[in-house]
């Protein structure tokens, strides 16, 4: 894992247009949000890499530091790291905060599935994709073992295929 030089400070305390110094790239903050599982920054990187090195980070990240401290996070994160399926979002890299612990790195994208969910333009051909990519998702993550098996895979190829899954 790399450190997040913050001098001490938690990336829980970061404001709007602060500039933050990751593994040779700076970002600038454009907000966070706070959720059941913790807190995510929201960066876009600065026009000039950190000692004019090219680092593997996108331009647009979102660092997600989770409430919960467990020693299983960090294993957690390893495994998120290995999951490479087009339907799950890929975690670009683990990073560490004196302040925070592990920090999950991940591309940003605009808006979520709650603002597709909330759309006019949402149609019932839609809602299809977005249950078939999901159970796509869910049977690979359960064909990798990366998860308890607390839903039956089964049951989760049989909802892929029947919304038009492989």
């Amino acid at each position: 894992m790399r450190e997040v030089e913050l001098n001490g400070r938690s990336l829980l305390d970061v404001t709007e247009g602060e500039i933050l110094a990751l593994p040779r790239r700076t970002y600038r903050v454009e907000g966070s949000a706070s959720g059941g599982m913790g807190c995510v920054v929201f960066a876009s990187l600065t026009d000039d890499p950190a000692n004019g090195l090219v680092s593997n980070l996108p331009r647009r990240l979102a660092l997600k530091i989770p409430k919960t401290k467990s020693g299983a996070l960090r294993s957690e994160l390893q495994k998120w790291s290995l999951l490479l399926h087009e339907n799950i979002l890929p975690l670009e890299e683990i990073l560490f905060s004196s302040q925070d612990g592990p920090v999950a790195a991940s591309r940003r994208y605009n808006g979520s599935v709650r603002d597709l969910l909330n759309s006019t333009a949402f149609t019932e051909k839609a809602a299809y994709g977005v249950v078939r990519s999901c159970a796509e998702a869910l049977r690979y993550v359960f064909e990798k073992h990366a998860v308890e098996n607390t839903i039956d895979p089964i049951f989760v190829a049989h909802l892929a295929k029947s919304v038009g899954g492989k």
